[in-house]
């Protein structure tokens, strides 16, 4: 999947990939490595997605309806 990616999106601008949290793995990361951009969950599976859970007033919130809550971690080495 992410090798697919990497090869069908060959362009001069800046991009930015979402993908759901079956994206987020180790082979994935390694693949795209730390220049190719993308949002995407973490899977409630790896241990640094509990953190959302306990820092819930971090969150900033657009209104009602969104909220979003940035975080900088690590894991496969990315």
């Amino acid at each position: 999947m992410a090798t697919g990616i990497k090869e069908n999106l060959k362009v001069d601008e800046k991009v930015l990939h979402v993908a759901d949290s079956s994206f987020y793995t180790e082979e994935a990361l390694k693949t795209l490595g730390p220049y190719t951009f993308w949002i995407s969950r973490v899977p409630m599976v790896i241990e640094e997605a509990d953190l959302l859970r306990r820092t819930e007033e971090a969150f900033v919130a657009f209104d009602d309806r969104c909220s979003y809550y940035a975080a900088y971690s690590e894991y496969a080495g990315i």
